[in-house]
């Protein structure tokens, strides 16, 4: 490898490894009082728990609906039974004051907190807005923060929201629930035309 090669992998690795401790010092682990990895239990006083229902497609994983906040309209907090035993993997709120000009607080206080975000997730006509940041906390685990604001668009959920999802404790509910699954046996059809399947009559 060539002195100019060498200088180049090396300035990448620095810039790396300076970005990752920056990401630990910032990563969010904790939304309206609710921590990300605690027990939900501990936050029995503060979430209809008992009226938990099964996250789709993840049957292990239960959301259960957080009791009235101030300022917040509504919002759910999601914890494993599997693998996890009640920790909290995902935190949603949904805030009471659904316009443009309170999310450009938020954002801006986003920002100020926890710098550029590094992915847009919203539309190309920005009429659905959102911003994603990630992070690694101190045990490598992989966080994402999402704002969002939207007040146009009938097919997404409206208002402002935010979600904090980590997803290494999310993950490893979800291997836990498919692991614990029985192989799925499928019915063996076998029509004319193979496409038929597919194709509506």
């Amino acid at each position: 490898m060539k002195p100019w090669q060498v200088a180049i992998v090396l300035a990448v690795v620095v810039a790396a490894a300076s970005t990752w401790a920056a990401d630990k010092t910032l990563a969010p682990g904790e939304l309206a009082g609710f921590e990300m990895g605690v027990p939900v239990w501990d936050f029995k006083d503060r979430l209809f728990l008992d009226e938990a229902l099964p996250v789709r497609f993840a049957e292990s994983m239960k959301e259960a609906e957080i009791r009235p906040i101030k300022g917040v309209k509504s919002g759910t907090v999601c914890f494993g039974t599997c693998a996890l035993e009640g920790r909290i993997t995902r935190i949603k709120l949904k805030y009471e004051d659904s316009s443009e000009a309170f999310y450009d607080k938020l954002y801006k206080r986003f920002l100020k907190r926890f710098g550029k975000p590094g992915e847009w997730r919203g539309d190309p006509f920005h009429v659905f807005v959102a911003w994603k940041w990630s992070f690694r906390d101190e045990k490598g685990h992989r966080i994402s923060l999402i704002l969002q604001h939207n007040t146009e668009d009938s097919d997404r959920k409206t208002g402002n929201a935010v979600k904090l999802t980590d997803w290494t404790l999310y993950e490893q509910e979800v291997a836990c629930h498919k692991a614990a699954l029985p192989s799925p046996q499928l019915p063996e059809i076998q029509p004319e035309d193979p496409w038929d399947m597919f194709l509506p009559k």
